[in-house]
């Protein structure tokens, strides 16, 4: 006789022995009693081999003592299951992180029989744990995990360095709380703007440091994940000053400039104070100023130009092309900008360029027009700013993004932020690599058009719908459908999202991607399962009945409508005791379920027991009886099969 219980027994089996994760019976002792595939993968032992140790002998020392701690609570019924990160020591010695979780099972007594053990691979996430970590703990620049309510949530070292602030006292009180007075109102508009999803790039405030002086900061910030933002800042303090001095500098000595060289006009006295006027400003200015002739060749250098160039004999170079001065690659760069100056405008760019004694500087270069008194062009006006530390800072942003995105890949997720507008538009603003990686799609065509995302035709209209839905409530979006591939196969995604940012018009929401095809495909396995199970019970040779713990019929097939007479409509809901079983034994049936409730104990379960029932048209009937028993969320289930033998006992005492 074949019993559902032992169907989901077979289940069960099934599931535990394919699952995609380590499973594992383990006996109260801890010792290992079964387990999958994966588990064996996980910790580099054999089936065999593990079934002859104990959990313990596998598990990191320094884990024992928590690992056996919420052991103890599970046996003493303080908790029903536990969660624990925890690492194996396989079998060639190495370590792996893993996620625990450890439930009970119990005898028909109630006693602890056995532990069901689950067991994940987590070391790919660990060790993306600690490259963070590291590279939060050594990396000079003020990086930080911010969220949208204005707070830091972690900051690293570097920040406690340049602003003397404690690491509580900076991630207890809103960042807005530390910016200059004068600044804040461009501060909250940057902050809109990023949570429009506009990556922040060298955008500059000044924060309070503890000693109540103000220090000018530069920020790279970009939203990475639900409600959070990733910055990477740096103390731009002394670059801003020195952007100052050389603007005001640069400034009178451009006036200076029109006034002696347009407006010769002039007496020869007021000639005479400007030009020594001019001469002070070309020799104090901070950075490298040259003049230099219509062929391109070095008149004169200022002493601090030639100070940050680390040039001792500047006389040697005059009359020397200033081209030459710079490496090959840079020469057209060089000759674009002399022409543009020879043009009338502005040239600019920005060039590696060592000094004279081979120290690798990064240059900011302006070359400028000089005019005669004729208003023609009769020098050119070059002016060189070492911005070295400002290329390295933009280097170790762009290794700080790349990092992130590395971690980014290696999360299971796709993280992704869409935008809805009540007029109708939506699209990505943000999608990660991993949904490249996974389907084969563009994340960079997905973001200028969403629709290439391949939603499966059938589920288009329920997408949008619900995205509407979520909009016009500005509530959370959560979306389950399917996608459709260009080989034809289908992946179910599961979208979890929220607000993130809220207005009028437009509501932006952040959060991520899961593909639940394998958890799809299992819950219609499952579905149909419970089909043929129940397309068995409904069709088997015996009548089947079930019942609650109280006693209420809840099941009832079609060959128990044939052998008691009562349909299933009239059978369900009702008392099995008023509707089948004989007077004189009804008394008998209640206190053997009050014994089972109070003590587990009942002699008859499994067992085949012959007993006199009533049929609807009021006759005894004599049954074959098996009974089974389950519990599902602390309420006992029965379930018997029956046989009428009336017949077969009839020849018998004839």
């Amino acid at each position: 006789m074949i019993s559902a219980h032992s169907l989901r027994s077979d289940q069960f089996f099934t599931a535990f022995m394919d699952s995609a994760i380590g499973m594992a019976l383990v006996g109260l002792d801890g010792r290992w009693l079964d387990v999958n595939n994966a588990l064996c993968n996980i910790v580099g032992y054999s089936k065999d081999e593990l079934v002859c140790l104990c959990f313990q002998d596998i598990t990191h020392p320094d884990d024992l003592e928590s690992d056996l701690g919420l052991v103890k609570r599970l046996l003493d019924g303080e908790i029903n299951s536990y969660n624990l990160e925890k690492r194996y020591i396989q079998k060639n010695g190495s370590i792996t992180w893993a996620l625990l979780t450890v439930s009970i099972a119990r005898n028909d007594k109630g006693s602890p029989d056995f532990f069901i053990s689950q067991i994940v691979d987590i070391s790919k996430q660990k060790r993306a744990e600690y490259e963070r970590e590291t590279f939060f703990e050594l990396s000079p620049d003020l990086l930080a995990v911010a969220d949208a309510n204005g707070f830091l949530l972690h900051v690293s070292p570097a920040w406690t360095d340049v602003l003397g602030w404690t690491k509580s006292e900076l991630t207890t009180r809103p960042f807005l709380d530390f910016v200059h007075p004068d600044d804040r109102a461009k501060t909250i508009h940057e902050a809109e703007s990023l949570y429009a999803g506009n990556p922040t790039k060298s955008f500059r405030n000044r924060y309070e440091h503890r000693d109540g002086s103000w220090r000018w900061i530069e920020w790279n910030t970009r939203i990475v994940s639900h409600d959070r933002f990733y910055c990477s800042a740096r103390d731009v303090t002394r670059q801003q000053e020195i952007d100052e001095y050389r603007r005001t500098h640069l400034e009178a000595l451009d006036a200076v400039s029109n006034s002696l060289l347009v407006k010769l006009q002039a007496n020869s006295t007021d000639l005479a104070s400007q030009l020594v006027l001019a001469s002070q400003l070309f020799e104090s200015s901070p950075d490298c100023v040259k003049i230099i002739d219509l062929q391109g060749c070095l008149v004169a250098m200022n002493k601090n130009g030639q100070c940050v160039m680390e040039i001792d004999d500047c006389d040697a170079l005059v009359g020397e092309r200033w081209v030459t001065f710079w490496p090959e690659q840079s020469h057209g760069t060089v000759h674009s900008a002399l022409e543009a100056a020879r043009g009338g405008q502005i040239g600019h760019f920005e060039a590696f360029c060592p000094t004279a004694k081979g120290t690798p500087k990064w240059w900011d270069v302006m070359v400028t027009p000089i005019l005669d008194s004729q208003g023609h062009i009769d020098k050119f006006l070059s002016v060189s700013r070492d911005v070295t530390v400002s290329m390295q800072a933009k280097e170790e942003v762009k290794k700080y993004t790349t990092h992130l995105e590395q971690i980014t890949l290696s999360v299971p997720a796709i993280i992704f932020q869409w935008y809805a507008r009540t007029n109708g538009e939506m699209g990505f603003y943000y999608i990660s690599e991993k949904f490249e990686e996974l389907y084969g799609i563009n994340t960079e065509i997905l973001m200028q058009d969403w629709t290439q995302v391949r939603i499966h035709p059938e589920d288009r209209d329920a997408l949008i719908l619900s995205i509407q839905g979520a909009v016009k409530t500005k509530s959370k979006w959560e979306y389950e459908g399917r996608l459709l591939l260009e080989d034809g196969s289908i992946h179910w995604l599961r979208y979890r999202s929220t607000p993130s940012l809220k207005s009028d018009i437009e509501i932006v929401y952040t959060g991520v991607i899961l593909d639940i095809t394998e958890e799809k495909t299992s819950a219609e396995l499952k579905r149909s399962q419970e089909e043929k199970i129940q397309l068995l019970i409904e069709n088997a040779n015996d009548a089947f009945v079930g019942m609650n713990q109280r006693g209420i019929i809840t099941e009832w097939n079609r060959q128990a409508e044939a052998t008691f007479g009562w349909t299933a409509g009239e059978a369900i809901g009702r008392p099995m005791a008023e509707l089948m079983t004989l007077p004189a034994l009804r008394t008998h049936l209640a206190q053997g379920m009050e014994t089972f409730l109070a003590n587990g104990i009942a002699p008859i379960i499994n067992k085949r027991v012959e007993v006199s029932a009533r049929h609807k048209k009021g006759h005894d009937i004599v049954v074959e009886m098996i009974i089974g028993k389950m519990t599902l969320a602390g309420e006992h289930y029965f379930h018997a099969f029956l046989h009428d033998i009336s017949e077969r006992k009839d020849a018998q005492r004839q």
